[in-house]
C-alpha cells in the first residue's frame, strides 16, 4: 500500500468492452483528484511525484499541465501548493513519458476575465474565432482530426460541437458587444465559454489516452472538477466501470466530507493491476 501525498480521492475504472477495444484501449484508468492548494500532511507518505517518477515506466501519466510553447506564458497559480509545483516541474523535466491535457490557453485570446487590462476591442465573435477554428480543424488545429480515428471519440467531439453551435445561436445577437462590455451587462455568456473549455479540456484527455501506447494502463491527475467529470464520461460515454473507489471524487463530497489530510491510501492490488497487467 503506498500513502499517497498530492491528491484527496482516487478512482480505479476497468474498460468493459475488452474483446471489442483488445489492443485499442488501456484496461484500467486510474483518475486521481486534488484541489490544487496546499493540503495537510500525513504519515508515512509518499509525494506523488517520487511515486510517479518511481513508476513512470509503467504507466501513462496524465497531468492538468499545460501544453507548452515558446508563445505561451503562464503564470503560476499555486505557488503556495508544494506538490503542485514539483508536479509542473516533473511535467516540464519529462515531456516525452508525461502527457499535458490542458490546451484551453490555445483555444481563446486571453481569459475574459483579464479584459480590463488586456485589450477592449474584442468583439464577442473574434473572441470565439479560435474555437471556431478548433471545430473546424483549420490553420493550427488540424493535427487534432487525427484524434478522431476512434468513433465514439468522434461522436463525444460532436456533442461539444453541436453545444457551441447552439451557444453561438444562443447568443449570436451579442456576437458584436464586445468583451469587456459584457463582464459589466452579461456576464453569463462568458462564463458559458469557460464550461465550454472544460468540456473540451475533458474530451482531449480521453481523446489522448485511446491514442497512445494502450500497452500500458492510464493515471490522470487533475483538479477535482475536471476528475468528477472525466470519471462520468469514461463511464457513460466510454463504457468503463468504477471498480474502486475512495476519498472525496466528487464537488459533492466536499461538503459532506472534511479535507483532514492530503494522503490517499493506494492498496497493493490496485497498484498491481495498474503496474502489472499488460495487453
Amino acid at each position: 500500500m503506498s500513502n499517497i501525498y498530492g491528491t484527496i480521492g482516487f478512482s480505479l475504472l476497468q474498460n468493459q468492452d475488452l474483446e471489442i477495444f483488445y489492443k485499442v484501449r488501456p484496461k484500467y484508468i486510474l483518475v486521481l483528484a486534488d484541489i490544487h492548494s496546499k493540503l495537510p500532511y500525513c504519515d508515512n507518505q509518499i509525494n506523488i511525484t517520487d511515486w510517479f517518477y518511481k513508476n513512470k515506466d509503467k504507466t501513462n501519466i496524465f497531468l492538468e499541465e499545460v501544453i507548452r510553447n515558446e508563445n505561451i506564458k503562464l503564470k503560476e497559480l499555486w505557488g503556495e501548493s508544494e506538490h503542485t509545483v514539483q508536479l509542473k516541474k516533473f511535467f516540464l523535466s519529462y515531456p516525452e513519458i508525461v502527457h499535458a491535457t490542458d490546451f484551453r490557453p490555445y483555444l481563446i485570446p486571453y481569459s475574459w476575465e483579464m479584459a480590463s487590462i488586456v485589450d477592449k476591442n474584442y468583439s464577442l465573435e473574434k473572441y470565439l474565432l479560435l474555437l471556431n477554428q478548433f471545430f473546424n480543424f483549420e490553420d493550427k488545429f488540424s493535427e487534432y482530426e487525427k484524434l478522431l480515428d476512434n468513433k465514439i471519440i468522434t461522436k463525444h467531439f460532436n456533442l461539444l460541437k453541436k453545444n457551441f453551435n447552439q451557444y453561438l445561436e444562443k447568443y449570436s445577437i451579442f456576437l458584436n458587444y464586445e468583451i469587456l462590455e459584457l463582464t459589466n451587462v452579461k456576464k453569463e455568456i462568458l462564463e458559458e465559454i469557460n464550461d465550454l473549455l472544460d468540456d473540451i479540456m475533458e474530451w482531449y484527455t480521453i481523446a489522448k489516452i485511446f491514442s497512445i501506447d494502450p500497452d500500458k494502463n492510464i493515471i490522470i491527475h487533475t483538479g477535482l472538477f475536471h476528475s468528477s467529470k472525466i470519471i462520468c464520461c469514461l463511464h457513460s460515454i466510454y463504457n468503463y466501470k468504477i471498480i474502486n473507489q475512495d476519498g472525496i471524487n466528487k464537488i459533492e463530497d466536499l461538503e459532506e466530507k472534511k479535507i483532514n489530510s492530503g494522503c490517499i491510501n493506494l492498496p497493493k492490488f490496485i497498484e498491481d493491476q495498474l503496474f502489472l497487467f499488460s495487453n
